[in-house]
């Protein structure tokens, strides 16, 4: 028991014993052992061991000289169990003394060398902390990159549907465009950058799988950190190369924003040109209104000329029942005056269509001019696209139409003026039908009321000349 409790008494972290039923207990101390004091007592087991490392040239030397020292004393054992107690002698405490002295050096030693153990231990801990710091680092790095990469695809992605929106809208406009080709290009090394940053991303992925794979690794633990610096070099370059594929990106977004707004403002031109023929198309139309309405005018006319031809006819039936009612005077009166009421009639309706012709002839002129000026649009407009071109040649068609029916109309003229000629001929054919009348009526015994009829009718007749002087000037 004195001899356990000068063990005790040497180092805290030693383990004490109770010797109760004769049984071994170790009660830890407040110091949790180390497993180097825990094999202390065990000391013959090491023996082999200890000799290896002798045998080997170990630099701890002094430590497995100490250990077989204390294996090969010949002394009684230090721990003892109740049930085989040894005697103590007083002649043996001085060896006891130096022995204890001798164990407490040793154990002084092994203390510093677990205290070495324990900062090596320390330290190893420290480099394993600081790999697994290293190994997030790479891991958080490895995320961020994916997460960019992430990003990148994201942005690819957009940019090939801009590129393909573009693209659409381009390709109607392709005849048009001047600068297609130089778009097409940059489209086409636009695409070929980001197809090399796609293959650098594949390779950085699969150095980050190699990274994985070599984190298990304890050899290549003091690579990581060149490693890493390459991969933010790697990443710097990366980023470098993003930023002038966005510049390029951003390049070929504006031009493709300028020859957008290029074939806008073109869209806009020929829309413009399409309005105008369509402008162009409705004054035809207004125009063919009203020479429908013209040619409405000239039927009424005929049928006028009819019922004048009607009157007229009429007119001679009754002149003939005055020429054989001469004796009378009072009837030839009447029918003078009816004459000379018909024949101012057919005056006034004789100038109407004098009017209507010079204003049929004036919107013949207008119509001309209107289709000179249309010709020349129509050719500057033809130029400006195919669909353009086709409502042209719709207009041109409708032209031709109306050009028609100005060729109609202005026959349809020549008729009424030849039907005017020949009702100023049957005019004309009346009144000297009527001179010869009056110059049968004159007599020696003509009533004063008879020769002031005829003075009467006189100016009549000259007030009928004048549809004719304006029918032969026409």
């Amino acid at each position: 028991m004195v001899k356990f409790s000068l063990i005790n008494s040497f180092h805290p972290t030693l383990p004490k014993v109770n010797h109760e039923a004769g049984k071994f207990v170790v009660f830890p101390g407040k110091t949790a052992p180390d497993p180097f004091m825990k094999n202390l007592i065990l000391a013959p087991v090491l023996m082999p061991i200890v000799s290896a490392v002798v045998a080997a040239g170990s630099p701890e030397m002094g430590l497995a000289t100490s250990l077989v020292a204390i294996g090969t004393v010949d002394e009684p054992p230090l721990i003892q169990f109740e049930g085989s107690p040894v005697p103590v002698s007083l002649d043996d405490e001085p060896k006891v003394a130096e022995g204890v002295e001798t164990l407490r050096v040793d154990l002084d030693a092994l203390y510093e060398s677990v205290a070495a153990t324990q900062a090596s231990i320390d330290r190893v801990a420290e480099q394993r902390d600081e790999a697994r710091r290293e190994v997030e680092a790479l891991t958080k790095a490895n995320h961020d990159l994916l997460k960019q990469q992430q990003g990148f695809r994201r942005e690819m992605q957009l940019a090939r549907q801009e590129a393909a929106d573009w693209k659409a809208r381009a390709g109607a406009f392709a005849q048009q465009a001047d600068d297609h080709g130089k778009l097409a290009d940059e489209l086409r090394s636009f695409r070929a950058g980001m197809l090399d940053m796609m293959n650098d991303f594949e390779a950085m992925k699969g150095d980050l799988v190699a990274v994985r794979a070599e984190l298990h690794d304890p050899i290549e633990r003091a690579n990581l950190k060149e490693q890493l610096a390459r991969s933010e070099i790697a990443r710097e370059d990366l980023e470098e190369e993003l930023e002038w594929a966005l510049v390029a990106r951003e390049k070929a977004i504006l031009e493709a924003g300028r020859s957008r707004q290029e074939m806008e403002k073109r869209i806009a031109g020929l829309h413009a040109e399409v309005r105008a023929a369509r402008e162009i198309r409705d004054e035809l139309r207004t125009a063919n209104a009203g020479k429908m309405k013209a040619l409405v005018d000239v039927e009424l006319l005929k049928k006028e000329l009819s019922k004048s031809s009607a009157i007229t006819e009429k007119a001679i039936r009754e002149l003939t029942v005055a020429r054989e009612r001469v004796v009378a005077l009072q009837a030839e009166k009447k029918a003078v005056a009816r004459a000379r009421l018909l024949v101012r009639e057919e005056q006034g309706r004789a100038e109407t269509l004098q009017e209507q012709l010079l204003k049929a002839r004036s919107e013949r002129e207008e119509s001309r001019a209107v289709l000179v000026r249309l010709t020349a649009e129509l050719q500057e407009t033809r130029a400006s696209g195919q669909e353009s071109g086709r409502q042209l040649e719709l207009a041109t068609d409708e032209l031709d139409q109306s050009r028609k029916e100005v060729v109609l109309l202005t026959k349809a003229k020549g008729g009424l003026e030849e039907l005017l000629f020949r009702k100023v001929a049957e005019i004309r054919k009346l009144k000297t039908e009527l001179r010869g009348v009056h110059a049968a009526n004159e007599a020696p015994g003509e009533s004063p009321i008879a020769r002031k009829a005829q003075v009467t009718a006189r100016p009549a007749e000259g007030d009928d000349d004048a549809p004719a002087a304006t029918a032969s000037a026409d």
